[in-house]
């Protein structure tokens, strides 16, 4: 199990702690490559060897991020937005799944006061 970001102690995070579920033993890797940003209310869910990071909040602001873990590697990486049509505004708060290699984001909230067109 992988766990990543939060808020505690009056600041935000962007650690990772693995449970080793054979184990039941709690670790800290190191990671290299680009973290996402310390965050709250975000979405992490897992494609393949990828744990994909969207959204989130900082400070009650929403983040436009999307970011991958390589989780035999253990490397960050920044994703860039190829796709056709409108993209995303950025978010938190929201639910996502992945369901093969897809990840579907459902609700959340913009922090913009009037829905975009």
């Amino acid at each position: 199990m992988a766990v990543f970001g939060g808020y505690g102690h009056r600041q935000y995070w962007n650690e990772l702690v693995l449970l080793d579920t054979g184990t039941m033993t709690w670790m800290r890797p190191h990671t290299s490559g680009h973290a996402p940003h310390p965050c709250v209310l975000h979405s992490a869910v897992v494609v393949r060897d990828l744990m994909v990071v969207f959204g989130g909040a900082l400070d009650e602001k929403p983040l436009d991020q999307l970011v991958a873990l390589d989780l035999v590697e253990l490397r960050w990486s920044r994703l860039g937005y190829a796709w056709g049509g409108l993209r995303p505004l950025p978010r938190f708060g929201h639910a996502a799944a992945a369901i093969g290699s897809r990840i579907f984001v459902f609700g959340g909230a913009s922090g913009e006061s009037e829905p975009q067109p």
